[in-house]
């Protein structure tokens, strides 16, 4: 009776059923976002966006999955606000990072050619750090790096 679980069968049919649902949520849920950005978030003043609503309840779509695309096509969402600021910190990061690599192979692998880049690096990586968002990384740099001692660093020659 090898293969012939319960809980496997209950298993495979609950993952078909499952996977047939998140379809037709994500459908209801696209239909939802683009009602909302052509006529607004306001169901009383969107008749398109009013009817996706009743369909998805019909389906018994959960109501923050509503609200969520509703949001997300009126341009309110909070995620919005909170994937700028991630967004902002990471285009810093990345080149702090890069600064760090270049500096890395023209010190310790002997490839100067690398230092003629760290210039425009720093010019982009001062330009993400006045965003707002990263004041906290750009107080932490002032502290460790004063504005004086950013630069290409000095490399010694190979003799």
């Amino acid at each position: 009776m090898s293969g012939h679980s319960k809980w496997s069968s209950i298993k495979h049919k609950k993952g078909a059923a499952d996977a047939k649902r998140g379809k037709l949520f994500s459908k209801l849920t696209r239909a939802i976002i683009v009602a909302a950005k052509e006529g607004g978030g306001d169901p009383a003043g969107n008749l398109a966006l009013q009817n996706a609503i009743e369909k998805a309840k019909s389906y018994s779509m959960p109501k923050d999955n509503i609200d969520r695309a509703i949001a997300k096509g009126a341009g309110t969402d909070a995620d919005a606000a909170a994937f700028e600021a991630s967004y902002a910190v990471l285009g810093a990061q990345r080149n702090a990072k890069i600064i760090g690599i270049f500096t890395r192979l023209a010190v310790r692998d002997a490839k100067p050619v690398y230092l003629g880049h760290i210039p425009r690096v720093w010019r982009l990586l001062e330009a993400d750090l006045a965003h707002p968002a990263r004041a906290p990384m750009r107080a932490w740099l002032d502290r460790h790096l004063p504005r004086g001692e950013r630069g290409v660093p000095k490399v010694a020659s190979a003799a």
